[in-house]
């Protein structure tokens, strides 16, 4: 008798190990993991609004995706790096240098999906790093310079439309509303005075959808 119960015992045990692997297995199998990476069209050729909105020059000029069934996370980012040194006709040098860096993770639930065309709700954070430098000079003066450095970190709710237009290939925009809190500092130094000024505090941006992705899935 007791044989019998250990057997007994040593199969239920074998049965229920086998049934947890089965379902396992079935939610691997259920699961859909896909990846994307998309450029921002805009932003790199630079062509111009689609005409239905008018909005400031887009962030973000790269996006990855990594996607599980209906849920996605994101990491995106955007920049500038530009030098110009130029001589006027009438001997101003002026000179200009840009640094920007902005970056961007967030999460996102795909609430529509009809055929090649989605719906994505999500909640992002950013960040963006500026610096802004402008110097000129006149014949027989002084150098004048102006520099400006700002930090942004905020977080909000954003859209994305996404229309597939076959398995590897998508296109898609987005709108968004961030709350920000924003850092700033301005320096100017003219006749060797350096006078700066800090200000500081909040600021809401609604970006319409005018930039546009082109993405491929993988």
């Amino acid at each position: 008798m007791k044989h019998l119960i250990i057997i007994c015992l040593s199969l239920f045990t074998i049965h229920q190990i086998s049934a947890q692997d089965q379902t396992i297995e079935t939610e691997k199998k259920n699961l859909d993991i896909s990846h994307s990476f998309g450029v921002n069209v805009k932003s790199i050729i630079g062509i111009t609004d689609f005409g239905f909105f008018v909005s400031d020059p887009t962030p973000f000029a790269f996006n990855y995706n990594l996607n599980v069934n209906k849920v996605g996370f994101r990491a995106s980012f955007g920049g500038e790096f530009r030098n110009s040194k130029n001589d006027s006709d009438d001997q101003i040098v002026r000179e200009n240098k840009t640094r920007q860096a902005n970056y961007r993770l967030g999460i996102h639930y795909k609430v529509l999906q009809r055929k090649k065309f989605n719906v994505k709700l999500g909640l992002d954070g950013v960040r963006n790093n500026n610096y802004y430098y402008y110097s000129t000079q006149q014949p027989g003066s002084t150098e004048v310079t102006y520099e400006n450095y700002l930090t942004q970190t905020g977080f909000g709710p954003s859209i994305q439309l996404e229309y597939e237009i076959n398995d590897f290939i998508s296109i898609s925009t987005e709108s968004w509303y961030y709350i920000s809190y924003i850092s700033q500092e301005n320096k100017r130094n003219e006749n060797g005075q350096e006078y700066i000024e800090t200000s500081n505090g909040w600021q809401s941006d609604l970006y319409q959808p005018s930039l546009l992705y082109l993405n491929i899935r993988f």
